[in-house]
């Protein structure tokens, strides 16, 4: 193809050829000229870059009223798979997933428009932050990160529940920050076989990330489980500060290994949160953790049970910030009420 727009890959979806795809106008304005694409993918533009090749870009002319990223990848499933893909990423309605805001396809490209998250990745604002010089370091307390556990769990909660969807990509680098602080799940690998009619899967082989595999995945795949016990990982990521292989620990450990151990007893040891930190909230933090790290699936959690204890950390987070910043005398008065009703 020369100068291909997605229309006339929907043009070629309505001839019939695929029964799988009911109903593809619903994604029709979504589709961008591959032209105006080009001219907003320059090495200048260059944000990021993935695991398998992908790259992103970030363009602030492409559509009116704000910054986009666009991801470019090299194109890995039929075409029809990859619109089937579109028109389910476009159903995606959340305020912790991101928004899907145009697409195109060619010979041996494919192109995702996202919303723009100027805050980068969780993986970024963790692990990376040297990258955007001193005067740029993105400071990341205890009450932003469990903020942003409960919101991805959240994203995760929709995706399973209500979607009825595997996201199988889950990892801090898919965590997205937005300027206001919001936290939103990307780059979903759809995985949901029975949804069409398709001789080949929806989406190729997983994601190169294997850290957060659940041990049941090479001979198991996919499950909704195996996306809990990733999701299990980014908490812990939060929770140390630490990457899934990370240099400092001791040889032959990854992050799992070295403090999973240490999740009931001992968490303050593997904490990386400096000297002040709630200390209640931190030890029920941990104990979701070794929940979605159960080595068997049957053993975790639904993600609807994660985010309900994690609201309840929220809460203990709160409470304790909260008495932290009342004055002292207050803080006696309300001690005195407690002892007078117990």
């Amino acid at each position: 193809m020369s100068e291909v727009l997605a229309e006339l890959e929907l043009a070629l979806l309505k001839s019939n050829n695929y029964s799988g795809i009911k109903d593809v106008s619903s994604i029709s304005h979504l589709a961008i000229q591959l032209s105006k694409l080009k001219k907003e993918t320059t090495v200048d533009c260059v944000i990021d870059r993935g695991s398998r090749g992908s790259t992103v870009y970030w363009s602030c002319t492409l559509r009116t009223g704000g910054s986009v990223a666009i991801k470019q990848n090299k194109c890995q499933v039929p075409e029809q798979a990859f619109l089937a893909q579109v028109i389910t990423m476009s159903s995606l309605d959340h305020e912790n997933v991101v928004k899907l805001e145009g697409y195109c396809m060619t010979d041996d490209m494919d192109y995702y428009v996202y919303e723009y998250a100027s805050r980068r990745s969780l993986h970024t604002i963790l692990h990376i932050k040297h990258a955007y010089g001193k005067d740029k370091i993105i400071s990341l307390p205890w009450p932003q990160r469990i903020k942003i556990g409960v919101e991805v769990a959240k994203g995760l909660c929709y995706i399973h529940d209500e979607k009825d969807l595997i996201h199988r990509n889950i990892k801090s680098n898919n965590v997205l920050i937005f300027e206001d602080g919001t936290a939103k799940i990307a780059d979903l690998h759809i995985s949901n076989p029975c949804s069409c009619n398709f001789p080949v899967p929806i989406r190729g082989g997983r994601p190169t990330c294997e850290l957060y595999h659940p041990p049941e995945f090479s001979k198991d795949g996919d499950s909704k489980a195996g996306d809990v016990y990733s999701f299990g990982v980014v908490l812990l990521e939060l929770l140390t500060g630490k990457q899934p292989i990370d240099l400092t620990l001791p040889e032959g450990m990854n992050l799992v290994s070295w403090a999973k151990p240490h999740l009931e007893g001992s968490v303050h040891t593997v904490v990386g949160l400096g000297e002040d930190y709630p200390r209640v909230a931190v030890e029920k933090m941990a104990k979701v953790i070794g929940l979605c790290l159960e080595n068997e699936p049957k053993y975790r959690p639904t993600m609807g049970k994660v985010l309900k204890h994690l609201r309840k950390v929220l809460d203990e987070t709160q409470n304790y910030y909260q008495n932290q910043t009342e004055p002292k005398g207050r803080t006696l008065v309300r001690q005195k009420q407690l002892r007078g009703h117990a």
